[in-house]
C-alpha cells in the first residue's frame, strides 16, 4: 500500500523512565495519521539493529550522522526541499 510513496517516518529513542518516555513522546503520537506506532520499550542493541533489514547487500549504503542541540525551522526547511529531490526511491535521509 505504501511502497512506492513518499513517508515520513520518525524513530525516536529514549533513554529513561518508561513513563517519562510515554510522556515525553506523547506528542509524536498526535501528528497526522500514522502508518504504524511501535513506540515501546527496547533494548538499545535492538534499537541500534532495527534498520538493518532495509539495508540489502550491494545497495551502496553510505550513513554520515551529527548529533543536534537543537532543530530549527531553517533545518526543518532545508531537510523537506532535499526531502522532495532524493535521487532513486530508494534514497532516504535520517534526522537524528
Amino acid at each position: 500500500m505504501w511502497h512506492g510513496e513518499k513517508v515520513l517516518v520518525i524513530a525516536v529513542y529514549y533513554d529513561g523512565a518508561l513513563t517519562d518516555g510515554e510522556t515525553a513522546l506523547q506528542p509524536l503520537r498526535e501528528i497526522g495519521k500514522p502508518i504504524a506506532d511501535a513506540i515501546g520499550p527496547h533494548p538499545y542493541a535492538g534499537w541500534q539493529q532495527g534498520f538493518d533489514g532495509l539495508l540489502t547487500p550491494g545497495s551502496r549504503n553510505y550513513w554520515k550522522s551529527h548529533n543536534f542541540a537543537e532543530f530549527t525551522d531553517g533545518m526543518i526547511n532545508t531537510f523537506v526541499t532535499y526531502g522532495e529531490s532524493l535521487p532513486t526511491p530508494e534514497s532516504e535521509s535520517a534526522i537524528a
